[in-house]
């Protein structure tokens, strides 16, 4: 088979530890002697990720966390549209057990569902929602250890070239995952 000593990489299928198949048509090569050396050789991959603008408001498929609820990330990825507004129109997070702060992230967050238009949520939970507001000042260090912990492993992925890094997650599947567990952390694993 000396057709593919021509130094041009060849897609490969069924790969094993001791063989492999080509993916092209090899019928009208040479007979197949013995041995003969493999190079892997990584080909480039191109991820399009939008615009930070565009992701806010179509963030796309979110990566469920928790199976048992398929409504939370959409909810809260809302959750945390109207926390930002929250802090961009009073200039403060939500006061922990203030009631006043809480509605007003729920009326927030209300009006922002409303103008999603077809991508409107059914239900806006205003029991989670609330939860969610008393927390929103708290700072937890496990936390942050974990979120910087991802982020290093995100830079060496980025740096190495050897992987790549995840995909469109930083608001949408580290928010609801993250934010799951720490309400469950905040209520004591109480349900909402």
């Amino acid at each position: 088979m000396k057709e593919l000593n021509d130094g041009k990489p060849r897609r490969i299928k069924n790969a094993r530890a001791y063989s492999f198949t080509l993916e092209e048509d090899t019928t009208n090569y040479g007979r197949y002697e013995k041995g003969g050396i493999v190079t892997q050789v990584k080909q480039p991959k191109v991820l399009n990720f939008k615009p930070l603008r565009e992701a806010l408001n179509d963030p796309g498929d979110f990566l469920l966390s928790d199976f048992s609820k398929f409504d939370r990330p959409p909810l809260l990825h809302l959750a945390f549209q109207a926390l930002d507004k929250f802090v961009s129109e009073i200039g403060r997070y939500p006061i922990a057990g203030s009631e006043d702060d809480a509605q007003k992230l729920v009326s927030i967050a209300s009006d922002i569902n409303g103008s999603l238009g077809d991508r409107k949520l059914e239900d806006v939970n205003p029991k989670l929602l609330q939860q969610f507001a008393s927390g929103a000042r708290a700072v937890l260090n496990p936390m942050a250890a974990m979120f910087g912990g991802i982020v290093g492993q995100e830079v060496v992925k980025a740096c190495s070239g050897k992987f790549h890094p995840l995909f469109q997650v930083s608001n949408n599947v580290l928010g609801s995952h993250c934010i799951i567990l720490y309400f469950e952390m905040l209520c004591g694993a109480a349900e909402v």
